[in-house]
């Protein structure tokens, strides 16, 4: 290694280093290290030095973009008009002439209209010492920050570099940029190997005939949806044969089916007082089966849950429309339905599979998978009208049903609401009654207190009484 002063220059976009034409005023604002341009600014950042264009430099940095609709513009208020002062008057002898109001003939308003949508992607550009500039290559949408480089010598042909521009033409797209910097990549920490064995280059990719270059190994803008994982250079053209991720696909179905079997055992619970109806419940902890114990038949007379068992088990068991394979349009035959494991009358009867569960037949289920992709996913959802959006299927009609009872004022809510209003009701009446209670009981205390004190003075009335009469019969056998 070999220390190599001077090998990085990072623009520095503070407010006092931009240099801004005044009609982009409002338009340019550095904050926190990033520099926004908004659509129609423009600006020019000079580096702190002149930089001689080496072929070890480069240039990078990071952009995003910020696109908005046509609807995003404002349409300007028709103009005041001139403050017209009042004519005056004079008077005389009493006698007052009030002059003749001016009067000012104004044009017709009318709205300018919108600005012609204008998409310039070329819009950064080196500026050289020489006063020359020469704009990069167009850079793409994208509203996270992504990463530019490039070769200097490739950009400049030799000239010393002095600053950037940043010119956004753009009508409708902001622009953010941040890390613009110079530098020597082969240098770390102003350290370089005097002897390299190998240098890390960007990946090149030709595809149809157009070469793409790209700092990493991982690309994930050539093919919607698809990211390739460069691995080594190849001398012959490779051809590359894309395929539906079917494990991730048949993980979802399976997810699905599982969450079907858990919200229809919740109804089963909440709807039938069998205790069978848990016990059929094999996956469930000891702490589970208690709980659904608890609730074992809570609602067994609620109509609305018993009829949204019915709904969700036709949902899951009817056929629907799919125009690639009109004989897969069932589950049952991609190795979903209520009874797969072949039951025959020798086999005798068991009522766990008239509860409504579904079951996985994974044979059936990997070779409609592999078989008729296409007719497994229309049969979950299928656009039967032509609009692009689904509007039958497994899926979709579950979903259709589920909605109405989860969403935020659904079914649910309504009778949770229901009741909370009646135990709230009841509540109300309940201290109603314990008011009364305790007013009765401190009334019927009174009159008890009273008849207390009634009693006693009956008690010493009869006292008295007895005393008097002994002592009559006393006085008269004394005579």
């Amino acid at each position: 290694m070999e220390p190599v002063p001077n090998s990085r220059w990072d623009l520095d976009i503070s407010e006092n280093r931009l240099r801004i034409p005044r009609d982009s005023a409002q338009l340019v604002s550095p904050d926190g290290g990033e520099l926004w341009v908004g659509a129609g600014g423009s600006v020019t950042v000079p580096f702190s030095q002149t930089i001689n264009t080496t072929p070890q430099l480069v240039f990078s940095f990071e952009a995003a973009t910020e696109v908005f609709s046509e609807e995003a513009f404002a349409v300007p208020e028709p103009p005041p008009g001139p403050d017209i002062p009042a004519a005056g008057s004079i008077t005389y002898g009493g006698i007052t002439i009030e002059n003749e109001a001016s009067r000012v003939t104004l044009p017709a308003w009318e709205a300018p209209a919108p600005p012609v949508r204008r998409d310039d992607f070329a819009i950064i550009s080196l500026t050289f010492q020489d006063g020359s500039t020469a704009r990069l290559p167009p850079l793409h949408d994208s509203d996270r920050f992504d990463a530019y480089q490039y070769r200097l010598m490739d950009l400049t042909g030799g000239k010393p570099v002095a600053g950037i521009t940043i010119q956004n033409t753009n009508t409708h797209r902001d622009l953010t940029v941040r890390n613009i910097v110079i530098r020597d990549p082969h240098v770390i920490a102003g350290l370089k190997p005097r002897n390299a064995v190998s240098e890390a280059q960007d990946a090149i990719v030709s595809m149809d005939g157009i070469e793409i270059k790209r700092p990493t190994n991982n690309v994930d803008d050539l093919i919607p949806g698809v990211t390739l994982n460069l691995k080594a250079p190849s001398e012959r053209p490779v051809t590359l044969d894309i395929q539906p991720d079917r494990d991730v696909i048949k993980e979802a179905i399976i997810e699905m089916v599982g969450n079907y079997n858990r919200l229809m055992a919740e109804v089963n619970v909440l709807t039938r007082r069998d205790e069978r109806v848990i016990e059929d419940l094999t996956y469930l902890t000891a702490e589970e089966r208690d709980a659904y114990r608890q609730r074992l038949g809570a609602f067994s007379g609620d109509s609305t849950l018993n009829s949204f068992r019915g709904s969700l088990l036709r949902a899951a068991t009817a056929p629907y429309l799919t125009d690639s394979s009109p004989e897969m349009s069932m589950l049952r035959q991609i190795g979903i339905g209520t009874d797969m494991r072949g039951g025959t009358a020798a086999s005798g009867y068991d009522p766990s599979r008239l509860r409504g569960y579904l079951e996985i037949d994974e044979k059936a289920l990997d070779t409609a998978l592999a078989g008729n992709l296409t007719a497994v996913q229309q049969l979950f959802g299928f656009d039967s009208d032509g609009d692009m959006l689904a509007d039958t299927g497994v899926a979709y009609n579950i979903d259709q049903l589920v909605r109405p009872y989860v969403e935020t004022g659904g079914i649910i809510s309504l009778k949770t609401g229901t009741i909370d209003s009646r135990l709230a009701q009841d509540s109300r009446r309940i201290e109603t009654l314990e008011r009364q209670l305790a007013t009765r009981e401190a009334d019927l205390k009174t009159q008890y207190a009273r008849m207390e004190g009634a009693y006693a003075n009956m008690e010493r009335m009869s006292t008295s009484l007895d005393n008097f009469s002994r002592q009559a019969d006393a006085n008269n056998r004394t005579r």
